[in-house]
């Protein structure tokens, strides 16, 4: 178990978010703020102050996406498209060329590379490509 001042590993974060997310969705509760730590609870220092602070990052409110972006795109180099707007191995859909064109559904706010946490969202579906790796087709 987690406690104090422990760091959960980034698997251990997704996995316990993941469970949050479907908890939610099951149940149709209305937001990330049913989410509760033990000592919003009772009397105790559980989860520790570490996890407390993942928790309340986790239940701030994410920015709706933006879909002023819509349209057709092309990779301006070979990308990773992702299920998640994250860099993780197992998160690879496929891998797209240079070149390849794509519909662009809305922007999203995801893990930050070098600076930029801007995700594009397929209008298929499919999965997510880094923004700064597209461009716009006339």
């Amino acid at each position: 178990p987690l406690g104090q001042a422990q760091q959960p590993s980034a698997v251990q974060w997704q996995q316990c978010t993941a469970l949050m997310e479907a908890l939610i969705a099951h149940y149709g509760w209305k937001g990330r703020n049913v989410v509760r730590a033990h000592r919003e609870e009772s009397q105790t220092a559980c989860p520790g102050n570490v996890v407390m602070g993942l928790l309340n990052q986790y239940r701030t409110p994410v920015a709706p996406p933006d879909t002023s972006v819509k349209g057709t795109y092309r990779t301006t180099l070979r990308v990773m498209l992702r299920q998640a707007p994250q860099r993780q191995a197992k998160n690879i859909v496929r891998v797209l060329p240079g070149g390849q064109k794509v519909e662009v559904g809305a922007l999203v706010q995801g893990e930050a590379v070098q600076g930029d946490s801007r995700w594009a969202w397929l209008s298929s579906g499919e999965g997510f490509i880094h923004f700064p790796h597209l461009e716009k087709v006339a």
